[in-house]
């Protein structure tokens, strides 16, 4: 039945028409409507680029809505999309930065506080965002906002305009926290996110590999490729007509001149072997050819192990899966593909990017591998140095890291984290006077960092530089109640001072924060041992 609306609102009796019958229907109301991800690179700045393929989201799907949503409660935004075709979850497995999630409840109009507007400042910037449950087509989205706060420790100042034109602030807020604010209230209540836990998570799939055994066609076993170069497998079989279609294509491409591009193709006919080496030979596929076996077909397809044929598979010299394609390839498609990877491989941004996939595992000895790899192509690059400093200081080549370091700082003498990781280094070779300095001075750029003022404060008690050992522990709590390695140094000095009660308490709030913190327990053991007072 349609309608017309218009005629609705004016009172009127609008006319109608029926269809009869059925229609079969595929696709989109308007057109096959794919999902679209639009980069910015810069922060503040018009730069926007088309990035879905290159984050893996361009489904082949009919989309229809898209909320960012911080699904497993992380601290980072994940994605929720709705196709015609279904439901995806997206999570966010990029490195984690500092965020802020804020919640209000307005006191003088409806409880929800719709549209109250926030203006959020941290590490010098201010941000702002406006409370709705709906955003976009189709989508209802948390009223909770999120503020991504780069690497800023605190904030500096939250600024709520609500509903009722009452304008509210508060200052000195912790990052990485919920923080609910109710109208007309000074304080905030503070809080840590609620994570899944580990055990609710859906488990991993493990990841596609090549590097499996199967037969050969001309006997003998071995895997399908090796990593170091891009590799294409085509999962085939000489009864399909999409895959007798795409040979010859896959034919040409593998016998171009593309330097260091491996091809593999698996049959998934096993039994009528015959007829596999024949349409071999006929389509002049002089790339390696297998035939499939059940942990292959796992590997690529699922627990099921049913392929859909057919299938090309192209993964980077990685070993990582960039683009599948489960149908017939079409002229040229294949090229474009192959090329891009190319290109790609010889950019520091690839190798940068492989280098946080290392350091997020925990495995800094292949991270610099590819940090290497990164200063080949730009040696000046800050960022590069300083990820190589830390990872060959977590190695323990102190002297080295010592080195990388001062060329991040040579070529960017702003590069707080670089200059405190230096400071880091000397205090580790006892050269804590040197340390010392670099602490202050990585304070002068980044402000009043609670890990940093911490660190400051350790090292100056080791110097019994007590005055300014006490200055910045409690600079340290100021700019974050919730750090609780502040809350066990300034334990720590109380004992030096023989201020058991405040040592108590201070030592007790760093548990209440981080109960995994053995040494502020060892301390309260110590201290009721000796019946201190």
């Amino acid at each position: 039945m349609v309608a017309d609306a218009r005629l609705l609102e004016k009172g009127k009796n609008p006319g109608t028409s029926f269809f009869e019958g059925s229609q079969w229907f595929r696709g989109s109301w308007s057109g096959y409507e794919r999902d679209d991800y639009f980069h910015n690179p810069d922060g503040a700045s018009a730069r926007f680029f088309r990035s879905s393929y290159v984050y893996g989201l361009d489904f082949d799907d009919d989309g229809r809505s898209a909320v960012a949503v911080d699904i497993d409660g992380d601290g980072d935004l994940d994605l929720a999309l709705q196709s015609l075709q279904g439901l995806r979850l997206m999570e966010n497995t990029s490195p984690l930065r500092q965020f802020a999630r804020v919640r209000l409840t307005a006191t003088k109009t409806e409880k929800l506080a719709l549209n109250a507007i926030v203006h959020l400042t941290a590490g010098g910037v201010t941000q702002q965002d406006y409370v709705r449950v709906i955003d976009g087509y189709a989508s209802q989205v948390p009223r909770d906002l999120h503020f991504g706060l780069a690497d800023a420790a605190s904030i500096e100042e939250i600024r709520i305009t609500w509903p009722s034109g009452a304008v509210q602030v508060l200052k000195g807020l912790p990052s990485n926290r919920l923080i609910e604010i109710t109208e007309g209230q000074d304080n905030a209540r503070v809080s840590e996110l609620k994570r899944w836990p580990e055990e609710s998570r859906p488990k991993r799939k493990p990841r596609i590999s090549y590097d499996l055994a199967a037969e050969k066609l001309e006997g003998g076993q071995s895997a399908l490729a090796s990593k170091g170069a891009p590799v294409v497998i085509n999962f085939w079989a000489p009864w399909c007509a999409g895959c007798v279609e795409e040979l010859p294509e896959l034919a040409r491409i593998a016998s171009s001149d593309r330097m260091g591009v491996q091809f593999a193709g698996v049959s998934v006919e096993t039994r009528k072997k015959q007829e596999v080496q024949d349409a071999v030979a006929k389509f002049g596929l002089k790339y390696p050819q297998f035939y499939a076996n059940e942990a292959l077909l796992k590997s690529f397809f699922g627990d099921a192990g049913e392929a859909a044929l057919p299938s090309t598979f192209v993964l980077d010299a990685e070993g990582r899966l960039r683009r599948v394609f489960r149908r017939a390839l079409g002229s040229g498609e294949l090229d474009g593909v192959l090329d891009s990877l190319k290109k790609e491989g010889t950019r520091k941004a690839l190798f940068m990017r492989l280098a946080g996939e290392k350091i997020d595992a925990g495995k800094p000895e292949e991270a610099l591998l590819h940090l290497d790899r990164a200063i080949e192509i730009s040696p000046d690059d800050a960022e590069a140095w300083f990820h190589k400093g830390v990872c060959l200081f977590q190695t323990g080549k102190v002297e080295d890291s010592i080195v990388a370091l001062r060329k991040a700082i040579q070529y960017d003498a702003r590069q707080s984290k670089a200059i405190y990781n230096l400071g880091v280094a000397m205090v580790k070779q006892k050269r804590t006077r040197e340390g010392i300095d670099l602490y202050e001075q990585a304070l002068g750029i980044e402000g009043e960092n609670a890990g940093m003022l911490t660190s400051l404060s350790v090292a100056a008690a080791e110097l019994e530089m007590w005055p300014k050992s006490n200055d910045a522990a409690d600079r340290a709590v100021k700019a974050n109640a919730e750090y609780a390695p502040a809350w066990l140094q300034k334990g720590k000095l109380s004992i030096v001072s023989k201020d058991y009660k405040a040592s108590r308490e201070h030592l007790n709030k760093a548990l209440e924060l981080d109960s995994t913190l053995a040494e502020a327990r060892q301390y309260l053991f110590e201290l009721d041992r000796l019946g201190a007072k």
